[in-house]
């Protein structure tokens, strides 16, 4: 009967971990959603408002080199911007962490609704969708990864020594690349 009762702790411990990583997840899709919508946000406005005096430098058609000078330049602003944000494939990759949020949150709902006590089977079938998500994953960034697991232990009540330490520039870096990322939670 112990062997039961441990199975059952396990079990559960298991199913714990696996719902923690779950809704980590989610957290840390809707950040990088997030991201890339307000890159190619601002990446617009510089565009647009590059675009627009653009336009204007033209209509008035100021006398001079000067005039050449500012027109070429808001034409290379309106060029290189919307380049970079083409390269950077923000809106692709905004819709991309939307949909892999999506799919966590369907885990998770799965994952609660099958309570705190899931048989082994459900279990292991929710560990097989979780994987498979994480398979059409991009590569984590581990610092942003390690924000999102520290809010969520914030937001479920643990005290700040369960928290992983992130640096001022692992943290302003997040979104971007791991700077000197040696403690991944995961």
């Amino acid at each position: 009967m112990a062997s039961t009762a441990s199975d059952r702790e396990r079990l559960e411990e298991e199913f714990r971990k696996l719902l923690f990583g779950v809704r980590r997840s989610v957290r840390y899709h809707a950040r990088r959603r997030r991201f890339y919508e307000r890159f190619h946000d601002r990446v617009l406005l510089v565009v647009l408002s590059s675009g627009s005096a653009s336009v204007l430098a033209f209509g008035f058609e100021l006398t001079g080199m000067l005039t050449d000078l500012v027109k070429s330049a808001l034409a290379a602003v309106v060029t290189v911007a919307a380049l970079v944000d083409f390269v950077v494939g923000s809106m692709r990759k905004a819709s991309l962490h939307s949909d892999l949020g999506r799919r966590f949150i369907a885990l998770e709902q799965r994952l609660v609704a099958a309570g705190s006590s899931p048989s082994e089977a459900a279990l292991v079938e929710a560990t097989q969708e979780r994987l498979a998500i994480e398979s059409d994953e991009p590569p984590v960034l581990r610092a942003l990864d390690t924000l999102c697991h520290n809010e969520l232990l914030r937001a479920m009540g643990y005290p700040r020594s369960d928290f992983v330490r992130v640096t001022a520039v692992q943290r302003l870096l997040a979104n971007w690349t791991d700077f000197r990322f040696d403690t991944p939670p995961r």
